[in-house]
């Protein structure tokens, strides 16, 4: 249940060793928004859309391989992809979805091990 307006809610302090906070200050860096523009100059136009005949602009720059699985790929113009925001949003809640997946396929076969 959300917060009333009138309450408000604490945010938890964010480890600075966490990978949330290591990925929060690569995302604030000039490097990181220096190559976000030169990519959205490059590629103006959403490229899934592009892909299936369809124009629309881009607004984000995404990872084809998330941070979290290749950090080290994260200046990468190969693993960079221009995103509009309905495409953006999709892959985004795909990943997470496919992210629970294996969580619970490791859960299952840790289950199964005792079996």
């Amino acid at each position: 249940m959300k917060n009333p307006w009138w309450i408000k809610r604490e945010n938890k302090p964010i480890d600075p060793f966490s990978q949330r906070a290591k990925f929060q200050q690569f995302y604030q860096s000039t490097k990181w928004q220096r190559t976000r523009l030169i990519k959205l100059l490059e590629s103006p136009l959403c490229e899934l859309c592009l892909a299936s005949g369809i124009t629309s602009p881009a607004y984000h720059v995404d990872h084809k391989v998330p941070l979290a699985e290749d950090y080290s790929k994260r200046l990468d113009f190969d693993n960079l992809q221009s995103l509009d925001h309905s495409c953006h949003s999709k892959k985004t809640k795909q990943e997470g979805h496919n992210k629970k997946m294996r969580e619970i396929e490791g859960y299952m076969s840790w289950l199964s091990d005792f079996n």
